[in-house]
């Protein structure tokens, strides 16, 4: 093997390793970015419920935090995992049912917005 062609197989590899451009990789980001905001989510609301002044009343509420810089810094596509995680919170740590008037409200305002930015 001749020193030119091991140069060139070395630069090869490490222009793959610097610059991933494999879909699987992206997808599996976006999979745990998705299973982390989950996480993450659903804790911070159970930590509310332990914060509660009175019933039903919270000091601070931090998950929507998480979830407007989720979607500030990662764009409206994430809009249907937040979605999905109001809807995990309601039902895991409130025991609310699937239909509730705030899950209707929420859907309603994800759609009025995504409206909104096509106009």
């Amino acid at each position: 093997m001749s020193p030119r062609s091991s140069l060139r197989r070395i630069f090869a590899l490490s222009a793959i390793r610097e610059h991933p451009k494999s879909d699987r990789v992206f997808a599996l980001r976006k999979y745990l970015v998705a299973f982390i905001f989950l996480v993450t989510y659903l804790l911070l609301d159970r930590s509310t419920v332990f914060f509660q002044i009175w019933s039903e009343i919270s000091a601070w509420y931090p998950p929507t935090a998480i979830a407007l810089a989720l979607l500030i810094g990662l764009g409206e596509g994430y809009a249907p995992l937040y979605l999905l995680a109001a809807f995990l919170s309601g039902i895991l740590n409130y025991h609310e049912s699937f239909f509730r008037v705030s899950f209707l409200i929420t859907v309603g305002e994800i759609g009025r917005a995504s409206c909104r930015e096509r106009v």
